[in-house]
């Protein structure tokens, strides 16, 4: 039993050193495009809502390895200051509610985005973050409600040309928690809408807005309060080109091979993969003989 577990192992950490590999020198130092700072709640780890933020956080930090970002991930609303955001080009609030900064906290945001720094806000940001702050409001605005209550499938389709979007397909499925503005977030001087979905009567319900704020830009969407949204692949390239398009980032959209795929060469890899699959076969073998040699092999637990 010890031996064909020590085995089992073996074979998982063979299998996650083919894949992953080590950091190595090029990818740590070669300069990200930009950076970015998410702000996230605490606890994400559940179901629902947490489970959309855990996913959210999974999917930016592969988005960020792939493309040559900086992405860090807080849950602490203390991050949002003078020096914590000096070193960044943008920031991504999902899944936030509440009030959740103090004064100063308010005061470094509203400096930081009208002084040409970039803000994204995803899901539960448009919903009721910062309830009681009217910059807040005026920039993310025109706040949403619920329209589904579930998750539902849609069909999203871009409406507007737009930096932001230019790599998503015009028009996907997605599955999420539908949420509808207040009112026409193209009725508010500025603004250009981005993307939307078939709400009743087949009357199209706004779901993503641009505009700029003093020197900075702004990108909202009431998209992405479930799972799935997070793990559709057109979805994810708006927030990419969201992020890369408030950030004022000059250099294109381009996948770093150095950053993600090992750094060691792929004969390495394939090697280790190779001998995944034979410590694999190994144990199937002793399995296999084991049996014929007449020995008793519980089928199940049960009883």
């Amino acid at each position: 039993m010890a031996r064909r577990a020590a085995a089992t192992l073996t074979a998982a950490f063979l299998t996650a050193l083919a894949v992953a590999g080590p950091a190595g020198p090029a990818a740590a130092e070669d300069a990200p495009a930009f950076s970015v700072l998410v702000l996230t709640p605490p606890g994400s780890d559940g179901g629902g809502e947490e489970a959309a933020v855990a996913k959210a956080e999974q999917s930016l930090a592969i988005m960020g390895r792939s493309f040559g970002v900086r992405v860090d991930v807080t849950h602490d609303p203390a991050a949002i200051s003078a020096d914590g955001l000096s070193s960044y080009q943008a920031v991504l609030w999902a899944g936030v509610s509440g009030s959740v900064l103090d004064e100063a906290g308010r005061a470094a945001l509203t400096s930081y985005v009208e002084g040409g720094g970039g803000f994204v806000a995803a899901s539960a940001a448009t919903v009721n973050a910062e309830p009681e702050w009217d910059w807040y409001a005026q920039t993310v605005g025109p706040r949403v409600v619920a329209d589904t209550g579930e998750a539902v499938k849609k069909d999203v389709t871009l409406v507007a040309e737009h930096p932001s979007s230019k790599d998503s397909s015009t028009g996907w499925d997605s599955n999420d928690v539908w949420y509808a503005p207040v009112v026409d977030p193209a009725e508010i001087p500025g603004t250009t809408t981005i993307a939307s979905y078939p709400g009743d009567d087949s009357i199209e319900v706004q779901t993503t807005w641009v505009r700029e704020v003093g020197a900075g830009r702004v990108m909202v969407t009431s998209m992405g309060n479930d799972y799935d949204a997070w793990g559709e692949g057109d979805f994810v390239k708006m927030i990419r080109g969201g992020l890369w398009w408030a950030s004022g980032t000059d250099a294109p959209i381009l996948v770093r091979a150095d950053m993600a795929a090992p750094s060691w060469p792929y004969i390495v890899s394939f090697v280790l993969w190779v001998g995944a699959i034979i410590v694999g076969g190994v144990i199937a073998v002793t399995r296999t003989t084991g049996r014929g040699s007449g020995a008793s092999v519980p089928l199940s637990s049960k009883g």
